[in-house]
């Protein structure tokens, strides 16, 4: 997996002072508390693959959702990524609960943002193309059974997720996802 620096997709402090409504110097205390701690905590990586969209198993995942196909529409392939902050965060949430919680969602989500971007300077030009909207198991019509898809095209790697049995990824706060790449 790529360890990604957590400075560069941490989200920003006021914004999130803001979402939680914070504003008494009380909570604002506790949350630059928080950003000081989670710097120790998160442990930001991702792993991708890049994948053609008309061979399985991503062609099969396609094919079961309509949701999923609308998004792809226009590439022909793209990459499958999953990406994690780790565990360690756990051990502070009786400390700082939602808020810690908000911002670890967060985390991820800019992680997740952070791996299709940089999968995409990796294998494109990024002036002539993009990337459609990430979907993820769970989502829409796409069923967490395709999970199972997903994690099967890295059953050669050592990952920081563990797949349960119902389908939901350990830690908690990890993201799979399926992105295309299209000409602008």
């Amino acid at each position: 997996m790529i360890t990604v620096p957590l400075k560069g997709i941490l989200p920003d402090k006021t914004a999130l002072k803001r979402k939680l409504h914070a504003k008494r110097t009380s909570e604002e205390k506790l949350i630059d508390s928080l950003y000081e701690e989670a710097m120790f905590c998160f442990d930001p990586k991702y792993t991708g693959r890049k994948v053609s969209f008309l061979a399985p198993p991503i062609s099969s995942l396609i094919g079961l959702s309509s949701g999923l196909e609308a998004a792809m529409d226009g590439a022909e392939e793209g990459f499958v990524v999953i990406c994690t902050i780790g565990e360690k965060y756990t051990s502070l949430m009786e400390k700082y609960g939602l808020h810690l919680d908000r911002l670890a969602s967060d985390t991820v989500e800019n992680l997740a943002e952070h791996s299709a971007r940089a999968l995409l300077e990796q294998y494109f030009n990024e002036e002539e193309w993009t990337l459609t909207k990430r979907y993820s198991p769970g989502y829409g019509d796409l069923g967490l059974d395709a999970q199972k898809h997903i994690f099967s095209l890295f059953r050669d790697e050592t990952l920081d997720v563990m797949l349960t049995e119902s389908f939901y990824m350990e830690p908690e706060k990890s993201i799979s996802y399926i992105v295309g790449v299209k000409k602008k």
